[in-house]
């Protein structure tokens, strides 16, 4: 499971506890770095867990660096963060993306071009750094209900479910 813009590594430390090998894929610098209080239950459960597996990190951008986004903002080195290669998709089982910024169409594209089961929560939508962004009637993705239904537009088989608690909480998925 790639765990796309995972950041310190929350879900996968959840993916792991559960015995699915994940691997966060980010483009910053501190890519799947628990904060000290959560490394130290992940050592522990590492120690004590059976089922528990590692999970992995990688430093990459999934798919392409977004166009338009100030990179060096969180990635003063940008130029040399690598992109995730198509190969590596080809062996995903899953994506899972929550909240990932300016990763989230291409999470979607990506989980669409290799037939890959995702699941993501879409957070902001960035009308700035997407204005090309046209819902079917072409309005501008402006609200994030108009990004939801931009990304479900994307493909018949993708679905939605909300979750039961206020904000971000719409969950876009697939399994093809």
């Amino acid at each position: 499971v790639f765990d796309v813009a995972g950041g310190s590594g929350h879900v996968s430390l959840a993916l792991s506890m559960l015995g699915v090998c994940s691997t966060v894929v980010d483009p910053r610098e501190n890519v799947g770095r628990l904060p000290k209080r959560d490394r130290k239950v992940y050592n522990n459960a590492l120690v004590y867990c059976q089922e528990m597996v590692p999970y992995q990190t990688t430093r990459a951008w999934f798919g392409s660096p977004p166009n338009g986004v100030d990179k060096s903002f969180r990635t003063p080195d940008q130029a040399s963060v690598p992109i995730l290669d198509d190969e590596c998709l080809q062996n995903a089982t899953a994506l899972v993306a929550l909240h990932p910024d300016e990763a989230t169409e291409v999470v979607v594209d990506m989980a669409i071009r290799y037939k890959i089961p995702f699941l993501s929560v879409p957070c902001c939508v960035f009308f700035r750094f997407f204005p090309q962004r046209r819902k079917r009637n072409g309005d501008a993705v402006s609200t994030h209900a108009d990004l939801i239904e931009y990304l479900q537009d994307k493909h018949t088989s993708i679905q939605t479910t909300v979750l039961p608690f206020e904000g971000a909480n719409t969950i876009l998925w697939s399994h093809f």
